[in-house]
């Protein structure tokens, strides 16, 4: 059922892209800018047409009609992605949803295209002392290692578990960098996940005592205990428009995936569970108040007025990981 809610919100994002697109303003120069180097990095694309709405797909909820689009959404991304491949955030993110499309439609092809990525590295992550972004990709590697049961090859993981080793000494982002190591919201997306899935292939619980450590640190800096709500990172704290606090309707999506992609893997018995599972209810609970009537969220969660059109990657993020407004 969560995966039929996730594939809905993938296609009302799509559908409000679609719908909305023709509304927005004009980006300024520097924007424009932004978005031009995006491009050039097959981030995405901004046609100027985007094509007709697809007419073949159902809005039912069903089974049949949902496996249908989810598969439709995934072949195009992977036809569109796949020459472009990369080990940095924005795509480990996509390969997260690959892994989930084929567990979820028995369709080994988009996992197939994982594997093939993961070769392709060398099972390696970007960067030597990674930080939460160059860790994402782990959690993909480790997805394949543990679905591969009794055959996975220690080696694949081996890259990834030196770098997770390399940082789990280190009480702040880098010997010469003050911040803690997830010291923006997004980050709960990016690490956790790896981490956990470490210890689910390793079985050394070190792995969970430094992911333990480290959310309660960011949960410490970050977590409005009014708001209920994470800022995106320190500098928004006690920052305003419009007189209101600055939340980002995605970064609350990275922290709720974050957290449901953890808990898949923290040991049932970990004293720590009650926390997450604590943190998801009552950040849900939140987030679900300030959705506007078209079932949308605004970039800047408390201040709808200050951008007021969509901001369809926080639908994304936090329909997806959530299931909010998608029943």
């Amino acid at each position: 059922m969560k995966m039929m809610r996730c594939t809905a919100a993938l296609a009302l994002m799509v559908m409000a892209t679609t719908l909305f697109a023709q509304t927005y303003p004009v980006p300024t120069p520097d924007q424009q800018a932004g978005i031009d180097k995006d491009n050039t990095r097959h981030f995405g694309d901004t046609p100027k047409d985007g094509g007709p709405i697809a007419t073949d797909l159902s809005p039912a909820m069903d089974a049949a009609a949902i496996d249908k689009a989810m598969r439709k959404v995934a072949d195009w991304q992977l036809e569109r992605s796949q020459p472009y491949f990369d080990r940095i955030w924005t795509w480990s993110v996509l390969y997260s949803g690959f892994m989930a499309a084929s567990d979820a439609t028995g369709d080994t092809k988009y996992r197939d295209a994982m594997t093939a990525m993961a070769e392709k590295y060398d099972w390696q992550l970007r960067n030597r002392l990674p930080n939460a972004d160059d860790q994402s990709v782990a959690q993909t590697y480790l997805e394949l290692y543990l679905k591969a049961n009794k055959n996975a090859d220690p080696k694949k993981i081996a890259g990834a578990r030196a770098d997770l080793d390399s940082v789990i000494n280190l009480k702040t982002l880098k010997a010469d960098d003050p911040r803690i190591p997830w010291w923006w919201c997004d980050a709960l997306f990016m690490a956790p996940p790896a981490w956990a899935r470490m210890y689910a292939a390793t079985g050394d619980h070190k792995y969970i005592d430094y992911l333990n450590t480290n959310w309660q640190r960011t949960y410490d800096l970050l977590w409005d205990k009014e708001e209920h709500l994470y800022a995106r990172d320190a500098t928004y704290i006690g920052k305003r428009a419009n007189g209101k606090k600055i939340f980002w309707s995605r970064g609350e999506g990275w922290v709720l995936g974050g957290l449901v992609r953890t808990l898949q893997y923290l040991p049932k018995d970990d004293p720590r569970r009650p926390f997450y599972i604590d943190q998801l209810k009552v950040l849900s609970a939140r987030v679900v108040t300030l959705q506007r009537a078209d079932g949308l969220w605004p970039a800047s969660l408390l201040d709808g007025e200050h951008y007021p059109l969509p901001e369809v990657s926080g639908l994304g993020a936090v329909c997806v990981w959530d299931g909010l407004g998608c029943e």
